[in-house]
């Protein structure tokens, strides 16, 4: 029997007070974040007028509506505040905190149990990359739709409204992120478990349709990886385990977790032959094997990357999804074994929670500081020699192929990137920022004259000189025109060409052994 309406409302209220805490802390935490990797494909690699930008996938990903909002917050505010693009993904995050809550109390569980469940995800800081990075603003709008979608779906009866906002959230969801694959066959195991396999189908054929059709026209071109049946088992494995852990955080807390939702929905079975299982619980059900579902498909994707460890970034959201994902489940689990007795409630509440001062001391140690990021790339157009540069240099070779000083250059006539000029350009920094901006790779060219490099050999590069490095590797140090030495830059086999100059540059092998330039 649920409690009544008084602590309901209280319960309601904690976690409302909850919610305004964590958008308040998050937004605290990310007040140095600021654009970086892969958003700039939707800044500077991408317009809103190209049909090709919009449907072309991002890694493996189909991301329209992702496209979409940033076109809209670039015209709106460029890149002057990184504010809005955080708080947008801030809220989606929140977001899907709360509505996990709304569907563990449709499914039954009572208001502290769920209360302390969906707090465990609002506050979860293992899942920092998808709450302080906006790129990850599609994986949270995706979780929107697609958790949405499966509350809608989750009713008796025919085929009527319900199921066609859902199909529309569903077709949101596609075109929002990958991991809309998952929370569409979890919609569709609700459906199967509510009302049978015929209107599941009716779900999962338009939507695998339209899916389908974009995969075959262009969306194969963002999958490029496949691991193995067995690496994306132990990919699974492992990514369960480390959520469990992670929503734990106290060792031992995750075990007992697991044992819980184990315990729990078996509970939940027995008694009433299934009844539970199929009516209340159909979508968390559906939604936990979701989470495995997840877990296995981006194994399958990528396990073959992370055979030795998943890194932290990926780690964290992978984490994220799959905690989202289970903890409706194990909510039931909690909630069956709470009410038998009753007073074990605190005890489950407990449980969840003990693991919340765990997740916000991560969320703070891995808080975003992107200020020496953005002055590399702000200070680009303000170095002495960036009149001389063309628009085709990149910026940031290594992790930024998008950006580049003829999109700053408009970006600044526009009025959408910051016109000023960047404090903290030191000297030495200016000189090291030139180096990288001047010196630019290119194509190979043909080789004519080439010689073993002394230690201590300077050169003169003038403008469209090239420079080759045939074998071993150079240390290069950039003489600025003021005096001012750059830190040494490590230059591979390859061509260079001066597209500023000329250029004073003292260079030397790196190993022992000589290296080869040549002219």
């Amino acid at each position: 029997m649920d409690p009544r309406p008084g602590v309901r409302r209280v319960a309601l209220g904690a976690f409302a007070a909850i919610e305004a805490f964590a958008f308040v802390f998050y937004m605290v935490l990310g007040r140095f974040a600021w654009f970086t990797q892969d958003e700039w494909d939707f800044l500077a690699g991408r317009t809103a007028w190209d049909v090709g930008d919009l449907f072309r996938p991002h890694n493996e990903h189909w991301s329209t509506l992702p496209i979409l909002a940033f076109r809209l917050l670039w015209v709106v505010f460029g890149v002057r505040t990184y504010v809005p693009y955080l708080a947008i993904t801030i809220a989606l995050y929140l977001t899907v905190a709360a509505l996990l809550r709304m569907l563990m109390r449709r499914a039954g569980v009572g208001p502290w149990v769920s209360t302390a469940a969906a707090t465990v995800f609002a506050l979860f800081g293992t899942g920092y990359h998808n709450i302080d990075y906006s790129f990850q603003m599609a994986w949270g709008a995706t979780l929107v739709f697609g958790l949405c979608y499966v509350m809608l779906v989750d009713h008796a009866g025919a085929f009527d409204r319900r199921d066609w906002i859902g199909l529309g959230l569903g077709l949101a969801a596609l075109m929002t992120a990958g991991i809309s694959i998952t929370l569409i066959a979890a919609a569709a195991i609700t459906v199967f478990l509510r009302r049978g396999w015929r209107h599941a189908l009716l779900h999962v054929g338009p939507l695998g349709g339209v899916y389908v059709i974009w995969y075959i026209a262009i969306g194969h071109k963002g999958y490029l990886r496949r691991s193995s049946l067995g690496e994306a088992m132990r990919f699974t494995v492992r990514g369960l385990s480390e959520t469990f852990d992670a929503i734990g955080q106290v060792p031992g807390v995750g075990v007992a977790l697991f044992v819980l939702l184990v315990l729990g929905l078996a509970m939940a079975w027995i008694p009433r032959h299934g009844e539970i299982l199929r009516e209340r619980a159909a979508a968390p059900i559906a939604l936990l094997v979701g989470s495995v579902l997840f877990l296995f498909t981006t194994g399958f994707g990528r396990g073959t990357d992370f055979a030795h460890g998943i890194p932290p970034l990926p780690a964290s959201r992978y984490r994220d999804v799959a905690a989202a994902l289970l903890l409706p489940a194990l909510a039931v689990a909690a909630d069956v074994v709470a009410r038998r007795p009753k007073v074990l409630t605190p005890i489950m509440c407990a449980l969840f929670l003990i693991g919340v001062p765990g997740n916000l001391r991560i969320a703070a140690d891995r808080a975003p500081d992107w200020r020496e990021y953005k002055l590399l790339v702000l200070a680009t157009l303000h170095v002495p020699i960036s009149p001389e540069l063309p628009n085709w240099v990149r910026p940031d070779r290594a992790f930024n192929p998008w950006l580049t000083v003829g999109w700053l250059r408009a970006g600044v006539a526009s009025g959408r990137v910051p016109r000023a000029r960047p404090i903290k350009m030191t000297p030495t920094f200016v000189a090291a920022r030139s180096l990288s901006l001047a010196l630019q790779p290119v194509p190979s060219k043909h080789l004519r004259s080439c010689r073993r490099l002394s230690p201590g050999t300077t050169r003169v590069l003038i403008r469209d000189e090239p420079f080759t490095v045939s074998s071993g590797e150079v240390s290069v140090v950039y003489q600025a025109p003021g005096g001012t030495a750059s830190s040494s830059s490590r230059l591979k086999p390859g061509t260079y060409v001066a597209v500023a100059g000329p250029l004073l540059l003292r260079v030397a092998p790196v190993a022992p052994e000589d290296a080869v330039v040549c002219r």
